[in-house]
């Protein structure tokens, strides 16, 4: 929905390498993040394919849910807690 490419890691708990990281980071066993590049590696890369237009369509179309659901639960006058800097 973005129009990004999404790299996806070859850790499947990129979270936990993170915060491992981090850890490391904070303790002095690695001198400088850069040091620690080559733990995160890119196993594929999802490109968009959607247009422009069927983008749209479906942006619309949750917002109309969305929407749906705040008046539901009364809460009508609230908009999604999101920000689109496409519009």
């Amino acid at each position: 929905m973005l129009n990004r490419p999404v790299e996806v890691p070859k850790v499947t708990e990129a979270t936990a390498l993170g915060a491992a990281i981090l850890a490391g980071l904070a303790v002095g066993l690695f001198a400088r993040l850069e040091a620690t590049e080559h733990y995160w590696q890119r196993d594929i890369i999802y490109t968009p394919v959607m247009t422009e237009a069927e983008r749209k369509r479906l942006y619309a179309g949750w917002k109309t849910a969305v929407q749906s659901l705040l008046h539901a639960s009364g809460n009508a006058a609230a908009e999604p807690a999101v920000s689109d800097s496409r519009q």
